[in-house]
């Protein structure tokens, strides 16, 4: 028989009595209506605060498998209330009576003997492995889940990089050829004289001494500026253009 020191109730369910017993805790645990059973009212909050103090442990499906082993059944299935005929409020004397039972793989040894209690250090200790497992297993799956997201994040970020790149050889290219191309080149300067007439000389100013080997000088510099969005608007550009090349720019007398 599992017992204290002087043949006295197990420590397991004078533990049990005075966490039950205690009014302060009612709202977690306490006596039912008819003070022959109890009920765990909070099983988080009796797991977290409770189990620690009374038991070293905070694992609650070990307390009930205890619970089992000295004869207490679940007697409620729609709530955590549990009964054992000796176990009675303000009848602590009775617990004497509680013995714990001998499990059916072991039958060669007496109940209560050091065999039962390492049996039960051996499965809160599984217990509380599987819970350590299972809260691996959790924290790996949502490393997993940032990593992939990240490395999604990076493929993403490196196409683009290489569209841009692409668009810029594309680009480069298309300068190169565009600069052998004498008509082209000559197009651009005849349209960047109209701009030039419509834009600059209506507003009283006019540019001295442009020759057309200067204009298509602009027209090709301008073309790369259009190009770039960051650069402002097209007349911003074109007075980019011509400050650039150090045109003299007079107002109209």
């Amino acid at each position: 028989m599992d017992v204290a020191s002087g043949g006295g109730p197990a420590p397991f369910l004078l533990k049990t009595y005075d966490m039950v017993d205690d009014s302060t805790t009612d709202e977690i645990v306490s006596w039912s209506s008819n003070n022959n059973s109890f009920v765990v009212w909070n099983p988080p909050e009796f797991a977290r605060l409770l189990l620690p103090t009374y038991f070293k442990h905070n694992n609650f499906s070990s307390f009930i498998r205890q619970l089992n082993t000295y004869g207490f059944r679940k007697i409620d299935p729609e709530r955590w209330e549990f009964a054992n005929e000796d176990f009675v409020k303000d009848q602590k004397h009775l617990l004497k009576n509680i013995h714990c039972r001998k499990p059916i793989h072991s039958q060669s040894h007496p109940h209560g003997t050091p065999v039962d209690q390492e049996r039960v250090a051996f499965e809160e200790e599984i217990d509380r492995l599987s819970c350590e497992k299972v809260a691996l297993e959790k924290a790996a799956h949502e490393k997993a889940a940032l990593l992939s997201a990240s490395k999604l994040q990076l493929e993403d970020s490196t196409q683009q990089v290489n569209g841009m790149e692409q668009r810029q050889d594309k680009l480069l290219n298309y300068l190169e050829t565009a600069i052998q191309n004498q008509n082209f080149v000559e197009h651009l300067a005849g349209n960047l004289k109209l701009w030039i007439f419509q834009h600059i000389i209506r507003k009283g100013v006019y540019l001295k001494l442009i020759t057309p080997g200067q204009f298509q000088r602009i027209a090709l510099w301008t073309t790369i500026a259009a190009l770039g969005p960051s650069l402002g608007t097209f007349s911003t550009k074109i007075s980019q253009t011509i400050c650039f090349l150090n045109f003299e720019v007079h107002p109209l007398t």
